[in-house]
């Protein structure tokens, strides 16, 4: 009975922890494509599309910047959480301009 109770309480230990990982994610990465309901964003040969929500957050230097600010090419960091098959943008952090411009 005990060897049960151990082996249960391993099995849930081990899937909350897996559980609470999912909640939110990171993707560093290069500005491919800026849309308006979604940005697309390339690291390598892997290029995932994110989606804005109502609670998306853009921040450059620390401050909290308006959506318009973000253009292809820039290098971000995006905090997403995968809802409804769906990255939504929790917050994009910008950390090195567009390099496209002319």
């Amino acid at each position: 009975m005990k060897k049960y109770f151990i082996f249960f309480f391993i099995v849930v230990f081990l899937f909350s922890a897996g559980w609470v990982k999912t909640a939110e994610k990171a993707f560093k990465g290069r500005v491919i494509a800026v849309l308006d309901d979604l940005i697309e964003v390339k690291k390598d040969r892997t290029t995932v599309k994110f989606f804005w929500s109502d609670k998306s957050e853009i921040y450059f230097k620390d401050k909290k910047q308006e959506k318009s600010l973000i253009e292809i090419c820039q290098y971000v960091v995006v905090r997403y959480s995968a809802q409804n098959k769906r990255n939504e943008i929790i917050r994009i952090d910008i950390f090195k301009e567009s390099d496209c411009r002319r």
